[in-house]
């Protein structure tokens, strides 16, 4: 399945690629900087541990994961404007439930500048609306990432707190962002 965050740096052209040249089978499925966590959602994978030192992501899978429904729901009524953009970026996701919050990560992501998550000094989300608003995942496809996340340990964490019980047998996907 695709993956429901768009992402600067996704390997998402790749994916053909990197789907060959994982193993074909392996015990737990890691990936410290989940990101979009392209990998993961193509591999469908039975255990895997991911991490994001960005609590923004980690807390939008595992709210995906708990109620996809809920978040489905509110993330269909956000209308598709720069207005309403705005109005979401300027808002502080701490005040928010887990669900508005997951919610409003995708479609910010989906809608700025390349997907591109930055935030600015105060750590507030400062990407600019984007030239278009691309498709939100459907109810569907919500539903089978809750599924696939349910098999799956969302940490918001180092690469090496994320990979601290990684053994031999299982799989590491290593995608480190870039450095300035």
């Amino acid at each position: 399945m695709d993956p429901i965050l768009r992402w600067a740096g996704s390997k998402r052209k790749l994916l053909n690629v990197l789907e060959q040249s994982a193993p074909k089978r392996f015990n737990t499925y890691y990936e410290p900087f989940a990101g979009s966590a392209v990998l993961f959602f193509r591999l469908s994978c039975k255990s895997a541990v991911l991490g994001d030192l960005n609590p923004e992501v980690a807390l939008t899978y595992q709210a995906v994961r708990e109620d996809s429904d809920v978040v489905a729901e509110i993330l269909y009524g956000i209308p598709a404007t720069a207005p309403a953009y705005y109005e979401l970026r300027a808002l502080n996701p701490e005040v928010l439930t887990d669900s508005q919050r997951a919610a409003r990560l995708i479609f910010l992501m989906k809608s700025c500048f390349n997907g591109v998550y930055r935030t600015n000094k105060q750590g507030k989300f400062n990407v600019p609306l984007g030239s278009r608003f691309y498709k939100l995942p459907s109810r569907q496809e919500l539903k089978e990432a809750s599924l696939l996340l349910s098999r799956a340990t969302m940490l918001c964490a180092d690469f090496e707190k994320t990979l601290s019980n990684c053994r031999e047998g299982d799989f590491v996907y290593l995608d480190p962002p870039y450095s300035d």
